[in-house]
């Protein structure tokens, strides 16, 4: 035998002991209702978080209790996409839609009751996510002509006004917008301060303040509205990631991680992680040393800030503290004994 095959061999070994050893960091459970495709979630602590998915169900999940089914009964005539959530403890939560009619559903109560906050019913609107610095959030939209719809809270979610300050830091390609993948494409960096991306024409960046408009061209697949940036990250002020590419297949993605060292006002391709390259990506979290990257397909997971990276042959479209949400009502959490994040 060869050298060359032998190398070969050695390195499959390796990258399959890696595998079973990240596969083994997980715990993973399903919902009752196996149907459920979670891409809202919204991580508590270690052992509780909720979840929303494209089949107008919101549960609520305690690795000591399980499933608390919290879906709101509003609109028994319909089937609506909650896209995203945010909750502030295990009584108070907000469910964002995707499509017409946009809503923004309130409870304070656990889900026993649901209140609308925020609805427009025009034809062609598509939240992508939103977002939450303390009681001060954000929610924005695909473009109905050339500015993207964005609109603000004050008040922990119980009332929305349109966001009024800089009308030009809205402005995109004529009905360019965002994807609603995973509830990551907006986030607050403050309570001023916020990061979205977008794709289609454009992979755009979008960093808006009361006193800050600033918008980016950035490295990544673009041209058709497969593709695009999926989710943004901030490890902080400075130093940003942004993750996408083509969300019909892997194969179909090229250029899909970008870094930005300066705040956003420049990007380059990560290209110091070229096995994080050609591969889509629709959610992406950096939190002080720790790194995650999930698609449908498959997870990458870094515990050093990128230096050596493990990947996971199982597939998620969201991850918040240490948990992941998917397909098929399945959800799982890194173990502590892992040594990732999990608080």
């Amino acid at each position: 035998m060869s050298i060359k095959p032998v190398l070969w061999l050695i390195v499959l070994l390796s990258f399959m002991q890696s595998l079973a050893q990240d596969t083994s960091s997980m715990l993973e459970w399903t919902c009752p209702i196996e149907k459920n495709n979670f891409r809202g979630l919204s991580a508590l602590n270690s052992k509780s978080a909720w979840f929303s998915s494209d089949n107008g169900q919101v549960w609520y999940f305690h690795v000591d209790s399980g499933w608390r089914d919290c879906s709101p009964s509003n609109y028994p005539d319909r089937v609506i996409m909650w896209r995203d959530i945010h909750a502030y403890d295990e009584n108070t939560a907000l469910i964002l839609s995707a499509g017409s009619p946009a809503l923004i559903l309130r409870t304070s109560n656990g889900g026993s009751t649901w209140e609308e906050v925020y609805r427009d019913d025009h034809p062609e609107i598509f939240f992508d996510a939103f977002d939450f610095y303390g009681g001060t959030g954000r929610a924005f939209s695909d473009a109905l002509e050339k500015q993207i719809g964005l609109i603000e809270t004050k008040d922990s979610g119980k009332t929305w006004n349109a966001w009024e300050d800089s009308k030009m830091a809205l402005e995109v390609a004529e009905k360019q917008g965002g994807f609603a993948a995973s509830g990551t494409c907006l986030r607050m960096l403050d309570e001023d301060l916020g990061y979205i991306v977008l794709g289609g024409e454009d992979a755009l960046f979008k960093k808006i303040g009361q006193e800050t408009s600033l918008s980016v061209s950035l490295p990544l697949d673009k041209g058709e509205r497969t593709k695009g940036a999926f989710s943004i990250d901030f490890k902080n002020e400075d130093t940003l990631i942004a993750v996408g590419g083509d969300y019909r297949a892997d194969s179909l993605s090229r250029n899909s991680v970008a870094l930005s060292y300066d705040g956003g006002s420049t990007w380059r391709l990560a290209s110091q992680w070229p096995q994080l390259q050609h591969s889509y990506w629709s959610c992406v979290s950096w939190e002080d040393l720790q790194i995650v990257l999930c698609s449908r397909f498959k997870t990458a997971v870094s515990k050093d800030n990128g230096k050596t990276w493990s990947l996971l042959e199982k597939g998620y479209y969201t991850f918040n503290k240490g948990w992941f949400a998917g397909q098929d009502g399945r959800i799982a959490r890194f173990k502590a004994s892992s040594g990732l994040g999990t608080r």
